[in-house]
């Protein structure tokens, strides 16, 4: 499980595979391999954020029992709240959910993770 912390609240966000598997059903996404690929173009990440976001606090408040409901709307409104600064709560989202939900988050390793892959992307 992973928080994205913003001035106003705080939005749980959980990602694994039941998410995954949301997220390409819906979209129609065919296999683990396309779903990295849509990354791949710049272009698509304004897009694409919102509805990972979205997603994941589904599941967070599926596997919390919390109740909550959530539109793309909000999931919007979470990125123009937190922005899409490469060190900001959103990307450290983003992160979160491309890098199989195990990465360490802490501060140090968030640059050193982003860096990593904008080298890959090259």
């Amino acid at each position: 499980m992973h928080i994205i912390k913003l001035p106003s609240k705080e939005i749980p966000i959980k990602w694994g595979m039941w998410a995954q598997r949301q997220y390409c059903e819906r979209f129609n996404i065919p296999d683990p391999i396309a779903f990295f690929e849509q990354f791949q173009d710049e272009r698509n990440i304004q897009k694409l954020i919102p509805q990972l976001l979205l997603i994941g606090a589904e599941y967070a408040a599926i596997k919390t029992n919390s109740g909550v409901q959530y539109s793309l709307m909000d999931a919007c409104e979470w990125v123009d709240e937190g922005g899409l600064d490469e060190d900001g709560e959103i990307m450290k989202a983003f992160i979160y959910i491309i890098s199989g939900h195990k990465v360490n988050l802490s501060e140090e390793n968030v640059s050193a993770n982003i860096e990593k892959k904008r080298k890959v992307n090259l």
